[in-house]
């Protein structure tokens, strides 16, 4: 069996006790795979001008169903974002035209996330 940069990896490295060669292995190639399909996608949503991250935001708000709104709350959970880091996206989505944020009816202190026609386009294309 040919060897590849993973198995040369592994020989060369000074046993530790208790790490599994084997383990270690399957998690190296599991990253490596991980790594060309988010390149692969990055490289395909950049074709449509978005990036990974817009494209979950969309993801997120898109397959919610009409009206497509979230607070920026939950996208931060969905996403595992911290609120500054969802607002931030949030804010260049928005001056992008894919997202608009709505006072909240139901809470005059909230804020609605609501997909645009040009984020449902830019999604759906």
């Amino acid at each position: 069996m040919e060897q590849d940069h993973i198995d040369r990896f592994l020989a060369e490295l000074i046993p530790i006790e208790g790490l599994d060669l084997e383990v270690e292995g399957i998690v190296d190639r599991i990253y490596g795979i991980q790594r060309r399909i988010h390149r692969s996608l990055e490289h395909v949503l950049a074709e449509h001008g978005l990036t990974v991250q817009e494209w979950q935001v969309l993801s997120k708000l898109r397959n919610k169903g009409q009206p497509c709104a979230s607070s920026p709350g939950e996208l931060a959970d969905q996403l595992d974002l911290s609120s500054g880091a969802i607002t931030n996206r949030l804010d260049r989505m928005e001056r992008s035209g894919l997202i608009r944020r709505k006072p909240d009816p139901g809470d005059r202190r909230g804020v609605v996330v609501e997909l645009t026609d040009e984020g449902r386009q830019a999604y759906e294309s």
